[in-house]
């Protein structure tokens, strides 16, 4: 807890169940880290970037995720209720097996090509998002914001079991 880890380079790493509550990982660069049921509550990670890492089954619910750079990482089964991700950029990132992020915040992020495969991203708000080629595969979406994302029309909104069909904005 409380790990000062700032402007470090991490890389080729296992942290199992780690706990990085309140860690301070601004200006981190993370690069092929698994940080499996790892645990992030209030750590600070402004300027960081992490390439190539997974964080399956992580604990991020509130977890202040802004702005941060995110290069082909996995959150398989990640808990990010209630994050913000606010012009976060993720490139070629997954988001699998159930991922919880009810009520995230993911406005103005670019969000470009990402697989939502049946996440859980009820009332969440993707205002402003760039979401071109995102999937959205039977991802639950009921009462998020998809208001002024771009690139809408080229996401795919098949939505499954989960949820109902979304009304795309104009």
């Amino acid at each position: 807890d409380e790990a000062d880890l700032r402007k470090t380079s991490i890389t080729n790493s296992w942290l199992y169940n780690a706990s990085l509550r309140g860690a301070k990982l601004d200006g981190a660069q993370i690069d092929d880290v698994v940080f499996l049921g790892s645990v992030f509550h209030n750590a600070s990670m402004s300027g960081a970037a992490f390439t190539d890492s997974s964080f399956a089954q992580a604990q991020m619910q509130g977890t202040a995720l802004d702005g941060i750079r995110f290069d082909h990482c996995r959150f398989d089964g990640a808990d990010l209720r209630r994050a913000t991700l606010r012009r976060t950029e993720f490139t070629g990132a997954t988001f699998l097996d159930a991922m919880r992020a009810e009520g995230t915040d993911w406005s103005y992020a670019s969000l470009e090509g990402v697989h939502f495969t049946d996440a859980v991203l009820d009332y969440a708000n993707f205002a402003g998002a760039d979401l071109t080629r995102a999937n959205f595969l039977g991802a639950s979406v009921q009462g998020t914001d998809f208001s002024a994302a771009r690139g809408f029309d080229a996401a795919t909104m098949l939505i499954g079991t989960h949820g109902s069909p979304v009304e795309i904005p104009p």
